[in-house]
């Protein structure tokens, strides 16, 4: 079996759209952002994404098969925020760790984007893989900042952050 991690461009467009079609985002560590869909992942979003810089994306290829997927959201150039939000984070194989291959994602946005002093991520508190996901997030460094009561018709929002040292 062989396992390669990297940064994915736009030339990974089709993997990308792929995993997204086969991910199951309401079980284990599968996270999709409360605010989209994953239908909003088309190619020509992907492709203006990637051309405009707002998004990084990183990924595990087991056997040069798309298994793991992590989406970020980078802040607006035009404004002064330095904090990316995950938008995504997709997992089709379980044979590596989950938790090794976010906070390598982490690693390299920073690498790329030394800027970037936070990530958030938003959660629905009623999401079926809400325990896992959270535990997930506890074990990589992820601190609670806020929770937002009744910011969805049928649940409330809570907002997570990992702090870049």
């Amino acid at each position: 079996m062989k396992i390669l991690e990297r940064i994915l461009t736009d030339s990974d467009i089709n993997e990308i759209i792929e995993i997204l079609r086969r991910v199951n985002f309401e079980e284990n560590f599968n996270y999709l952002n409360p605010f989209i869909s994953k239908h909003t992942f088309n190619e020509l979003i992907l492709r203006e994404s990637f051309f405009n810089y707002t998004i990084f994306v990183y990924g595990e290829f087991i056997d040069e098969k798309l298994s793991k997927i992590a989406y970020y959201q980078l802040p607006d150039v035009a404004t002064l925020s330095k904090s990316a939000t995950l938008y995504l984070l997709g997992c089709e194989n379980t044979s590596t760790p989950i938790n090794m291959f976010l906070y390598n994602s982490i690693l390299n946005l920073t690498k790329v984007f030394p800027d970037i002093s936070k990530i958030k991520i938003n959660i629905k508190s009623n999401m079926p893989n809400l325990k896992s996901l959270l535990k997930l997030m506890n074990d990589i460094g992820f601190k609670k900042e806020i929770e937002l009561k009744e910011e969805f018709d049928d649940a409330d929002l809570l907002i997570y952050s990992y702090f870049i040292n």
